[in-house]
C-alpha cells in the first residue's frame, strides 16, 4: 500500500513540475495536494513553517505561489464536501429516511445527535426552501406511520 501511495505522490509531483515548468499555473489547481505542489516548486522545507508570514511571502515568490495554491485547494475541498446532497448525507449517516420528516423538530434533534448533524448540514448547504421541498417529496414517497 505504501508503494502505491509513494508512486501516486511521485506521479503528482512530476505532473506539477511539468506544469510549473511549462508555465501553465492554471492547469495545476486541485489536481495535486499542496504538499506535492510545495515539493514541485522546490522550496526549502523550512519555509513551510513561515508560510503565513506576509513578509516571507513578499521575499519569496515561490512561497507566495504555494500559499495561494494552498488556500485555493483548501477552498475547493470545502466546496466538494458541501456539494454532497442532504439525501446522500443522511444515507451516509445511516439514519432512517423517515427521520428527515421530523428533522426540523428540536425535540427530535435533542434525542438524536446524528439527526442534529443532518439538520445542521442540510440548512448550511441548502436553503430552507430546498429542505422543505425535500421533506415534501419524502412525504409523498414514504408518509410517516
Amino acid at each position: 500500500m505504501k508503494n502505491v501511495q509513494a508512486l501516486t505522490y511521485k506521479s503528482g509531483l512530476k505532473k506539477a513540475e511539468y506544469l510549473i515548468k511549462k508555465g501553465t499555473a492554471t492547469d495545476v489547481p486541485c489536481k495535486i495536494s499542496p504538499e506535492a505542489y510545495f515539493d514541485a516548486l522546490k522550496l526549502d522545507p523550512k519555509l513551510k513553517n513561515i508560510v503565513d508570514s506576509s513578509a516571507a511571502r513578499q521575499n519569496n515568490p515561490g512561497l507566495k505561489k504555494f500559499y495561494t495554491y494552498s488556500n485555493f485547494w483548501t477552498a475547493s475541498q470545502r466546496r466538494k464536501i458541501r456539494s454532497t446532497s442532504p439525501e446522500s448525507y443522511i444515507e451516509a449517516l445511516k439514519l432512517d429516511p423517515k427521520l428527515k420528516l421530523i428533522a426540523h423538530s428540536k425535540v427530535a434533534r435533542k434525542n438524536n445527535p446524528t439527526l442534529e448533524k443532518f439538520f445542521t448540514y442540510a440548512t448550511k448547504t441548502s436553503s430552507k426552501i430546498r429542505l422543505n421541498s425535500v421533506v415534501k417529496k419524502l412525504e409523498r414517497i414514504s408518509p410517516m406511520d
